[in-house]
């Protein structure tokens, strides 16, 4: 989920992200980042209140759109197989070595 989130968090903020530079000028200065910074963790909220919304738990603006939940579902699919196929690989690998470790001895 978390995955999926942060893809949420990134669609959000290309919405807004002239909004959020505007005030830097050619180099990212000491508010500009901290205006990225505090963007960033107001869009996890919101993030988190789209998901509530489809529960019918909250209202969003993002509710109804797709554009929102193709990168959030593309985000929570990436993750899944990320996390499932490196889970696999490894208790593959510790599989293995238990099985030769019990032929062994």
């Amino acid at each position: 989920m978390a995955e999926a989130a942060e893809e949420g968090v990134q669609y959000l903020n290309s919405l807004d992200a002239e909004k959020v530079l505007k005030d830097a000028d050619e180099e990212l200065g000491l508010r500009s980042i901290t205006n990225l910074f505090t963007n960033d963790l107001k869009k996890r909220g919101e993030v988190f209140n789209a998901v509530l919304s489809q529960f019918g738990l909250t209202d969003s603006p993002y509710q109804n759109d797709a554009e929102f939940w193709s990168n959030y579902k593309g985000g929570l699919v990436l993750g899944g197989i990320m996390t499932g196929a490196m889970t696999a690989l490894n208790e593959g690998m510790g599989a293995k070595k238990a099985y030769k470790t019990a032929k062994f001895l």
